[in-house]
């Protein structure tokens, strides 16, 4: 029963457009309770899909970040592209 309720939101989420004014308003996203990633999102009220996410790209890979990693040239890198600098 997981595995296809888990399937079915996938489905749902795949096959929703995302209409922009069915778009949350902005929230704070939490790894765990109480412990926040510094990072706010907004989600689609239909499928419950991210939609979009407060940050920077990382000039590596595009994922977006807060951290203030950056390499020998001043690019803003993600903590894993940073890591794999190292």
């Amino acid at each position: 029963m997981r595995a296809r309720h888990k399937q079915e939101i996938a489905d749902l989420q795949e096959n929703c457009n995302h209409p922009e004014d069915e778009w949350s308003d902005w929230m704070e996203e939490w790894w765990a309770p109480a412990h926040g990633t510094g990072f706010q999102v907004r989600a689609c009220r239909i499928c419950g899909a991210e939609v979009d996410r407060s940050g920077e790209p990382c000039t590596a890979c595009g994922k977006k970040t807060i951290h203030d990693y950056k390499d020998d040239y001043g690019n803003l890198l993600c903590m894993s592209c940073y890591m794999m600098m190292e």
